[in-house]
């Protein structure tokens, strides 16, 4: 008799697949994670790659009921990838207060709201200020071999 063991993915929900997200659930569908999309446009998904792996939802990632279908409840984290600031710390909140997600990511556009991330205990991605760091750092390299 063989027995076997089979390995749990991590479970990444994603919600908002737009430019920002997009990849983001891409690279993570690649990588074989277990991922679940949500967006309120379901053309959002029409590039992403089938997988056995993979949950695409249309619906309003701060839906309670949404989020649950997603399997919100023993997520490993959660990515609340929106183009909406304010929909993003509401999702960030919400996973967080109410679920328990303990690893949540959300991008931010305005850096004034930095706090409210921070006060979370939420990590986040700014592509402003990753956009600001590279060209410090292609500057700095450019003016060092100058």
């Amino acid at each position: 008799m063989s027995l076997f063991h089979k390995v749990s993915k991590k479970h990444i929900i994603v919600i908002g697949c737009g430019h920002f997200g997009f990849p983001i659930v891409k690279s993570l569908i690649e990588q074989d994670y277990k991922v679940t999309a949500i967006d309120l446009d379901s053309a959002a998904f029409d590039m992403i790659p089938l997988s056995a792996n993979s949950l695409m939802i249309e619906g309003d990632g701060t839906d309670p009921e949404t989020l649950e279908a997603a399997g919100v409840v023993g997520a490993d984290a959660v990515i609340a990838a929106t183009n909406n600031d304010a929909v993003n710390i509401m999702i960030s909140q919400m996973v967080k207060q109410k679920y328990h997600v303990e690893t949540v990511i959300a991008r931010l556009y305005d850096l004034s709201k930095e706090r409210t991330y921070k006060d979370l205990g939420v990590q986040m991605i700014s592509p402003v200020s990753l956009f600001t760091d590279a060209c410090l750092q292609n500057w700095s390299t450019a003016k060092r071999e100058a």
